[in-house]
């Protein structure tokens, strides 16, 4: 899956089936942070790094691992695709 594949399931209204599907790919706390700020609520990493109260390098690198992992998880799962066609 692309980033933006990502992106768009993670901003899906239905809330319960994202939190699901995210579940599936076992991403750490920070990954899981990162990727809630930056992907699924669209604050920029400067942002997202300043609430969070690290540097925006560590934002980057959590949400780089954490789209790899959802996108690892998620590949070939015709239902995500469903949804976010």
């Amino acid at each position: 899956m692309t980033k933006q594949q990502i992106i768009r399931f993670l901003r899906c209204p239905a809330a319960g089936v994202v939190d699901y599907a995210v579940g599936q790919a076992n991403l750490t706390q920070r990954e899981l942070m990162a990727v809630t700020m930056c992907c699924r609520q669209g604050m920029t990493q400067e942002a997202a790094a300043e609430k969070a109260d690290v540097s925006v390098e560590a934002i980057k690198k959590w949400v780089d691992a954490g789209t790899k992992k959802l996108s690892a998880a998620w590949d070939g799962s015709w239902w995500i695709l469903k949804v976010i066609s």
